[in-house]
This record gives C-alpha cells, sequence and structure tokens, in this order.
C-alpha cells in the first residue's frame, strides 16, 4: 500500500511540475508575441518619419534653387526647423495630418524633432538626429559640411525593451 502512495505523489508531482512548465511557457510566448508586435509598429513608426522627409529637400538653400557648392548648405551647427517653421514639441497628432509634413520644408528641419504616437494599445515616443556625414562613410560625422545627412529615429516606449532605431541617409 505505501508503494501506491508513493506512485500517486509522485504523479502528483510531475503534474504539477508540467502544469507549471506549460503556463510559463504559455505567459512566455504571449510576452513575446505582444513584444514583436510593438517592434514592428514602432518601425513602422520610425520609416513613417522617414518617408515624411523623402518628400522634402535636401536643404534650406536647395529649396528653390540648385546648390554647387557644399559651403552654401546650412551650417552643422544650425541644423533644425528655420524660423517659421518651430512648433511645440513634442508633437501629438490632433488634426489628422503632422505638423512637420506641413511645416517642414527641408531634411534636416527634422533635427531634434520629436513626436508622440499614440495607439489603442501604448504610445511611442519619437526622436530625430539628422547630421552631416561623409557620403563614402556614413558612420563618420565630419565637422563641416557635406553633400549627405544622416537621419537617425529612435523609437521608445516604456513597453519596449529596447529602442527600435532607423537610419537613412540622404545624399544630394
Amino acid at each position: 500500500m505505501s508503494s501506491n502512495v508513493l506512485l500517486l505523489m509522485g504523479s502528483f508531482i510531475l503534474l504539477g511540475f508540467f502544469t507549471l512548465t506549460t503556463n510559463t511557457s504559455l505567459i512566455r510566448n504571449q510576452q513575446l508575441s505582444m513584444e514583436s508586435e510593438y517592434i514592428i509598429t514602432a518601425t513602422g513608426i520610425a520609416q513613417e518619419v522617414i518617408e515624411e522627409a523623402k518628400t522634402k529637400a535636401f536643404d534650406q538653400t536647395t529649396v528653390s534653387a540648385a546648390v554647387t557648392n557644399s559651403g552654401n548648405l546650412t551650417a552643422p551647427g544650425s541644423l533644425g526647423p528655420d524660423s517659421g517653421e518651430n512648433m511645440t514639441l513634442p508633437e501629438t497628432q490632433k488634426t489628422g495630418i503632422w505638423l512637420s509634413a506641413e511645416r517642414y520644408n527641408d531634411i534636416d528641419d527634422y533635427n531634434k524633432y520629436r513626436r508622440v504616437v499614440s495607439t489603442p494599445k501604448i504610445d511611442y515616443n519619437v526622436s530625430v538626429v539628422v547630421a552631416y556625414v561623409n557620403p563614402t562613410s556614413p558612420d563618420t560625422y565630419p565637422a563641416s559640411r557635406t553633400w549627405a545627412k544622416r537621419m537617425t529615429v529612435t523609437v521608445t516606449s516604456t513597453y519596449l525593451t529596447f529602442p527600435v532605431v532607423l537610419d537613412f541617409v540622404f545624399v544630394y
């Protein structure tokens, strides 16, 4: 009789272990699925900012005319919105279109730009940095004007374990 009790206790221990392992796996899979959804959404948001910037001129000086001397481009320390293009940041979409799409006319206007994108589930914080880069080595940031600008879009959220970062190099 004691061997039956031991077998029964062993069965309950195995059943408990199996149930605990199964529940842990299900919870972990659900968390991974949700995080994957958040990462995909964050990537789409970053790509949206880059696509918006692609419709703009390379530089304020190239909005209405071609430039042949890189010295005529905006100074590296002056990258950002020009007068009349400033807005309250972070921008939150209230009217169906981002103000940046309406007000900004060149790529470097997005330097130090911030946006909050609210979805039904979570809010995403977007920040943008634009800087001149070496056209042949886009990871090199020279102190002078060049024919290439790199836009780095970073998307964060309290639900993301790491920021989503997308880079794009614009070449004139």
